[in-house]
């Protein structure tokens, strides 16, 4: 016998999971650069064709748009944890009970919302105040139950690990449409109402795409064949673990509305340009988050349902120390070289954005340091907890956007939103380790959690040496996260989860 397959004899059944997890998460990251390089193209374009206040305006209502949306994702948790349980029991009855519900669900959501506008448009108008914002958002409403529903089918490709559809549909064919139509934006000299009637056009073919090829699926996985009894519809399993997930998309939704609310009168609609146009530039700090997250909530479940409560210990360490590290370039460019950054990408008027950037980015990377900390509480069944933890967390930003948001404006806004994620990532952490023994830290991790400290630091001071050189901080930060990555390739046990680097020519002895 080999001594590569007495290794795998050797090898934990859950460490495996994580192996496979991540190596499938590798490709899902791939795939958020490259949405990210296509996503953003026409987001700068708008940035730089749109006047301020039409880019405001448009800004405006689109941020609504998808504050109101996420509250139709709330079972979006709930399915991505009982599909792979009742999966791995064969209990296909309840599988396709919980894509009902949450279909069902997610509709009737996504329908309220969209007669609440038709019906009631004084109201709306009353509470709103921005006339050419409304208007948009009369038409954009429909994209609420439709984009929803697509995000849902994705979940369900998750469900089944089929990390290369999610690649393909939701890193590539979608961002492209979106390019073309801000391109035919230009070329044609449209207004916003083609953007918006654009961005419909795209979604209502896309979300029938995505339906008609997860059907395929299923069938190839003989998932209708197995389905020899009665559909049984999981509300009250699915509702009771979804709890934190709709009362958290119900305050996000109103924290995001108010932020843009407060904004707008008390500084104006131009401040909540200024707010808005660096948000992009901080969710990227959540990419690698966002693309681990597709695969880590299906795997967490499977170890669940085998009671394998070390592995989940380790997959949760080993998922965070993976995404700690691959995030750290983009933290380092958005924080310690905010202003540079800005100014390079949206021009010297927007350079007030650079400092709601930094604190953005700190927000996003310290909540992307501590993993999946709150999805993990979640597929353990701690929901109460993590309802008292979302109300406190929820009562403090918004207590601070109140207070902050008036006086400091787009800063205050950021500052407040900081302070929240701080105080959400401090009560699940300890949350985590009281119900499943999971390490409040893990010592392994400790090198290159420091090289990383130390690396902020020095690309701190370098800032103030470099002053507004874009390229030499570019330079900087690859060389840190250079550093970062070496630091760290032992515990990540790097060569063995992806071997195929050994053979690169000059880097694969280092990974070695």
């Amino acid at each position: 016998m080999s001594a590569v397959a007495q290794i795998e004899i050797a090898e934990p059944s859950s460490h495996k999971a994580t192996r496979s997890q991540i190596r499938g998460s590798g490709l899902l990251v791939m795939g958020y650069v490259l949405e990210l390089a296509i996503n953003f193209l026409p987001h700068l374009l708008l940035v730089r064709y749109l006047t301020t206040a039409s880019y405001g305006t448009w800004a405006y209502a689109i941020s609504l748009i998808t504050a109101f949306q996420t509250f139709t994702l709330c079972l979006n948790d709930g399915l991505q944890r009982f599909v792979p349980i009742y999966h791995e029991q064969r209990d296909y009855g309840r599988l396709f009970g919980c894509i009902v519900v949450a279909f069902g669900t997610t509709v009737a959501i996504g329908c309220a919302f969209i007669s609440a506008f038709y019906f009631a448009p004084h109201a709306v108008a009353k509470v709103l105040q921005e006339k050419q914002a409304i208007n948009l958002l009369l038409l954009l409403v429909v994209l609420i139950p439709v984009e929803a529903v697509e995000v849902m089918l994705m979940r369900l490709f998750a469900c089944f690990h089929k990390a290369r559809q999610i690649f393909y549909l939701q890193h590539v064919a979608t961002p492209m449409c979106r390019l073309i139509l801000v391109l035919l934006l230009i070329v044609w000299s449209k207004d916003l109402k083609f953007l918006a009637l654009g961005r419909i056009a795209i979604a209502i073919p896309t979300t029938i795409l995505y339906g008609w090829m997860l059907v395929r699926l299923m069938r190839q996985e003989g998932l209708f064949r197995d389905l020899r009894h009665r559909i049984v519809l999981p509300f009250r399993q699915m509702f009771y673990f979804s709890s934190p997930m709709i009362l958290s998309t119900a305050l996000s939704m109103l924290e995001n509305a108010l932020i843009v609310l407060l904004l707008q009168r008390s500084h104006g609609i131009t401040a909540v340009a200024f707010y808005r146009v660096v948000l992009p530039l901080a969710a990227i700090n959540n990419m690698v988050m966002n693309a681990f997250s597709w695969l880590y909530v299906p795997s967490a479940a499977r170890l669940l349902a085998r009671n394998d409560y070390s592995g989940i210990n380790h997959l949760y360490w080993r998922t965070a120390g993976w995404i700690c590290v691959l995030t750290f370039p983009i933290f380092a460019i958005t924080f310690c070289f905010a202003g540079p950054f800005t100014t390079f990408l949206y021009g010297s008027r927007y350079a007030q954005s650079a400092m709601v950037l930094a604190v953005l980015a700190i927000a996003n990377y310290s909540n992307v340091a501590l993993g999946f900390n709150g999805v993990t509480l979640k597929v353990l069944g701690k929901i109460k907890y993590v309802l008292a933890a979302n109300l406190t967390t929820s009562t403090v930003k918004i207590s601070l956007f109140f207070l902050l948001i008036p006086w400091l404006g787009p800063i205050g806004a950021a500052l407040a939103f900081a302070t929240g994620v701080l105080v959400y990532n401090l009560l699940m952490q300890l949350g985590l380790h009281s119900a499943a023994r999971v390490q409040l830290f893990e010592k392994e991790y400790l090198s290159f959690f420091l090289m990383i400290a130390f690396s902020t630091c020095c690309l701190l001071s370098i800032r103030l040496l470099t002053g507004n050189n874009i390229y030499l901080a570019g330079t900087f930060t690859l060389l840190a996260s250079w550093m970062v990555l070496i630091t760290a390739r032992k515990q990540l046990k790097i060569a063995e989860t992806f071997p195929e680097m050994r053979r690169l020519p000059l880097v694969g002895h280092l990974f070695a």
